[in-house]
């Protein structure tokens, strides 16, 4: 008797990987597999500097993907960088 083959469990996962890995193709202008800030400003990641995870300089596919899910996009709902910057209280110490 014959079995009929499951669904694979991870095609929508593997449907995600490739329209994300389509999504930085598209991003990386130069097509040199990493994005340069330039690049991430155009894509619309806001915090470039928090994004680049390992601080080489250049946004990886994975590091975009993080940035992308966790809200480090300027197409994301609020960024640090669209924050007015506080003045310094006034509490530092003094030199004598």
């Amino acid at each position: 008797m014959a079995t009929e083959p499951s669904a694979n469990p991870n095609s929508s996962t593997s449907s995600t990987m490739a329209r994300d890995k389509a999504g930085f193709t598209a991003m990386d202008t130069d097509r040199d597999g990493y994005l340069s800030k330039s690049e991430a400003q155009q894509a619309g990641i806001g915090n470039y500097t928090v994004a680049d995870k390992n601080g080489d300089g250049r946004l990886d596919s994975n590091e975009v993907a993080s940035a992308m899910s966790s809200g480090h996009s300027s197409q994301g709902s609020s960024s640090s960088m669209s924050k007015p910057m506080q003045p310094s209280d006034s509490t530092s110490t003094t030199h004598p």
